[in-house]
């Protein structure tokens, strides 16, 4: 089973959904109101981002250090990109946009299923 399918991979996907939809908004709108919008939008990451580690820690620990420690990068490269984004190029909000409206529509439709010849036994019925 992949990360990304777990319930804190899907939580690192949305909040990765959440910093670039909301980096699109905020660099669409422009000027004096795209600070509290791109504000609102990475605290809103940053605590989505906490919280599937901490449900994480125990189970996919190797996944969630991972991420720990490649994460303040890539957020430190994203914000960079969307400050030059919001200063210099207005049109680039519709790719932060759809980028993340796909990452949030894949934690919408991709579940934990597992295939239906996989039954679970209870333990009363198993012999």
């Amino acid at each position: 089973m992949s990360y990304l399918r777990t319930d804190s991979g899907r939580l690192f996907t949305m909040a990765a959904g959440i910093a670039l939809t909301g980096g699109g908004i905020a660099t669409l709108v422009g000027g004096s109101g795209a600070v509290p919008i791109m504000c609102f939008s990475l605290l809103l990451t940053i605590l989505t981002s906490l919280f599937a580690a901490g449900i994480s820690s125990n189970t996919s620990t190797g996944s969630v250090i991972t991420v720990i420690v490649a994460g303040p990068f890539a957020f430190f490269l994203y914000v960079l990109g969307l400050g030059l984004a919001i200063e210099h190029a207005p049109q680039a909000g519709y790719a932060f946009g759809i980028l993340g409206a796909l990452a949030l529509a894949r934690v919408a439709f991709v579940n934990d299923a597992r295939p239906s010849t996989a039954r679970e036994q209870h333990p009363i019925h198993a012999h």
